[in-house]
């Protein structure tokens, strides 16, 4: 039973990423997102905290969650009802974007925030689910394959996008995508509310919420493993958080054309494809420490090839390509790295506690925006150049898994 439990919700689950990460390809927080944002605003600040509220907000709430979900034997409930919520949300956007009235800058972000604080109330349950239903062996596996096919299908998203931005103006263009983009999220978060889920063995004691965070608070801070992996995660948020303005700087400083948008994405989702067969490969040979080393590597080398993009444009290609590398390096080590030494019975413990506190680092867009207007896009280089050589040497300390 377990063994055809694993294989069904491996599956699913699996599906169900590659279909979200087409979703993310199409209307994605470092791609076309701000390249949207960027055509209903001039500020750099607003284009940067509106690429940041999925990654801000999708852990946001979960530390709240843990706290609701603790001592309940099913979790996927909650997944369920946020997904009607999710679906709806998306759907509106397209509406909204078509539609263009006076105020759709403020419309766009309050929606976009309903839809990924849901996403971020459904991830809780989500990984824990995940946690208790794939072996640790197969959890890098399952992220990579996510991630991978995805990619794939994401590159037929870029010529999708290509062909949609010829062939349309705005804001046609982009609602098209949002209303595309609302099929494959419905057939994605109904896949995965056909996963199963077994009870949870076992149950925690309820308690007020102020002792919750005392309790959690001690646990994962006496864990070394956690405290590491907490720092090296803020690091390669901090460097990550450049990726959504290479669009707009192709855009707007290099003077590219518009249309270069989709071959940029799918070398990005190329970068995602390639590079997860590299980490399946490492994982086996060496461990999950080398995929952050590895990564924080890239990441050091993706600020240097922006700032010579600017005298050879050719650069920008290696670019995109190197950042799918690096993004997929971090989304795959990452959760892998956390269930991993999450311990059985605190685990949504473990993924509340790491995705809250993690949440303000996904607003550095917006600093790297305030950098951008008062400076320059080369000081935004340096900056995470210099975060990226800092976790590289940080994810050295890890302990291999």
């Amino acid at each position: 039973m377990e063994e055809k439990r694993y294989k069904k919700n491996f599956f699913l689950g699996v599906v169900n990423g590659i279909l979200m990460n087409l979703v993310d390809a199409i209307t994605g927080s470092s791609t076309v997102l701000p390249l949207y944002l960027s055509s209903i605003t001039k500020s750099s600040i607003l284009i940067g905290f509106g690429s940041s509220l999925y990654n801000f907000l999708w852990p946001l709430p979960q530390l709240f969650t843990a706290y609701f979900l603790e001592g309940k034997k099913r979790k996927k409930f909650l997944y369920e009802t946020t997904a009607y919520i999710r679906f709806l949300t998306i759907l509106f956007l397209g509406f909204i974007i078509f539609k263009n009235p006076s105020n759709v800058l403020p419309l766009f972000l309050f929606l976009m925030l309903v839809y990924h604080i849901s996403g971020g109330i459904a991830g809780l349950p989500f990984m824990d689910i995940v946690g208790r239903t794939i072996p640790s062996t197969k959890q890098h596996l399952f992220w990579g394959l996510r991630i991978a096919f995805g990619g794939f299908l994401s590159i037929l998203g870029g010529i999708l996008i290509k062909f949609i931005f010829s062939k349309y103006n705005f804001p046609i263009n982009f609602s098209l995508l949002y209303f595309i983009a609302s099929i494959f999220v419905g057939v994605a978060l109904y896949l995965f509310c056909l996963v199963d889920e077994p009870d949870d063995i076992e149950r925690k004691v309820n308690r007020n919420f102020l002792e919750f965070l005392k309790t959690g608070f001690s646990t994962v801070l006496k864990d070394k493993r956690f405290t590491t992996l907490f720092s090296l995660r803020i690091l390669t948020g901090i460097s990550l958080a450049l990726e959504p303005f290479f669009m707009v700087y192709v855009v707007k400083v290099l003077n590219l054309k518009v249309e270069l948008t989709g071959i940029l994405i799918s070398l990005r989702m190329a970068g995602l494809l390639f590079s997860n067969f590299l980490w399946d490969y490492i994982q086996k040979k060496k461990s999950l420490k080398h995929l952050f080393v590895i990564s924080s590597t890239v990441g050091a080398i993706i600020p240097l090839i922006a700032y010579l993009s600017s005298k050879n444009h050719s650069l920008i290609f290696l670019l995109f390509f190197l950042n799918g590398i690096f993004y997929s390096g971090v989304q795959v080590a990452s959760p892998s790295f956390l269930l991993s030494i999450s311990p059985s019975g605190k685990r949504e413990t473990y993924i509340g506690f790491y995705n809250t506190l993690l949440s303000p680092i996904y607003l550095f867009p917006v600093v790297n925006g305030i950098i951008i207007d008062r400076l320059s896009f080369n000081f935004a280089f340096l900056l995470s150049f210099i975060v990226s050589l800092f976790s590289f040497f940080l994810s050295l300390k890890l302990r291999k898994l």
